[in-house]
């Protein structure tokens, strides 16, 4: 696979990870929802995976989070 292809898939990984994470953290502030507090964690576990530094294209991971601007989701990086 070319880079550029396999770049755009990370991106689009980390993309929808966002989304999700986004649509969960707004259940959780709806009120008590375990259902959705579990599924933030599943969501920052498979975060850290893609930007763990051993990773493939990390950085392509951790580029796609800078630009969003979340600061619980820049925690992730550190």
């Amino acid at each position: 696979m070319p880079l550029a292809e396999a770049r755009r898939k990370i991106w689009q990984k980390v993309d929808q990870l966002i989304a999700d994470f986004s649509t969960a953290k707004t259940r959780c502030s709806a009120g008590n929802n375990p259902s959705a507090k579990a599924k933030l964690s599943e969501i920052r576990a498979r975060i850290r995976e893609l930007i763990h530094p051993n990773a493939e294209l990390s950085a392509v991971a951790r580029w796609c989070i800078l630009v969003r601007n979340d600061s619980q989701l820049s925690k992730l990086i550190g």
